[in-house]
């Protein structure tokens, strides 16, 4: 059709601080079948360093012991994050046919992700359910779509497992690309009804 761009997916992009392991394990598979390159990001959220600034500490559970919280404490505590995911990530991956590498951006959420994606890369965006441990987690979410828009997203809920997505694509994306994408990720989602549905709407 006239106005599609006929091009590959380059990238499947997954932050890992908030996608469920069924998530990421269908990512793999899907990076596999595209022969896209996998991409662990983790990002360092401004917002906690923001709170860490704040002269407040935070109470141990169950043990009740005080501590002092402060920016330079968080920043050793993402570092630590960090590294673990990323040993993680590669164990996960060893001897699989996958390219992968692992980036760590820092910033909110959503702008971080923009910072590190192109148009050709399909985002992974987790759009959990806002609880009282997350009650924040539908608007990070919300906000990582809007700041990703013009790529591709695949938004899903770790909540549930992983058993549903929503496939977002440009609004110029070719016919047959998305029809890739769809039938590489029916074999993981076959219970349920894949959205194929346009970004730009």
């Amino acid at each position: 059709a006239q106005g599609e761009r006929q091009v590959s997916l380059r990238r499947i992009v997954v932050p890992l601080d908030g996608s469920s392991e069924t998530t990421l394990e269908r990512m793999i598979d899907l990076a596999r079948e595209l022969e896209a390159e996998l991409v662990g990001l983790f990002v360092e959220d401004t917002e906690l360093l923001d709170l860490a600034a704040l002269p407040f500490g935070e109470v141990g559970f169950p043990s009740a012991a005080r501590r002092a919280l402060d920016v330079g404490t968080m920043e050793r505590s993402l570092r630590a994050q960090a590294r673990r995911i990323e040993r993680e990530l590669g164990s996960r991956l060893r001897g699989r046919s996958v390219k992968w590498t692992f980036e760590v951006v820092r910033g909110r959420f959503g702008s971080a992700i923009t910072s590190c994606v192109a148009e050709d890369d399909i985002v992974v965006v987790p759009a959990a359910r806002a609880t009282g441990q997350a009650p924040r987690a539908r608007e990070r979410a919300s906000g990582a779509v809007r700041a990703a828009q013009g790529s591709w997203l695949l938004v899903s809920d770790p909540q549930r497992d992983g058993d549903r997505v929503a496939i977002l694509p440009p609004a110029n994306a070719a016919i047959g690309i998305v029809a890739r994408v769809v039938a590489a990720l029916a074999p993981h989602y076959g219970r349920s009804v894949l959205f194929a549905v346009d970004a730009a709407l």
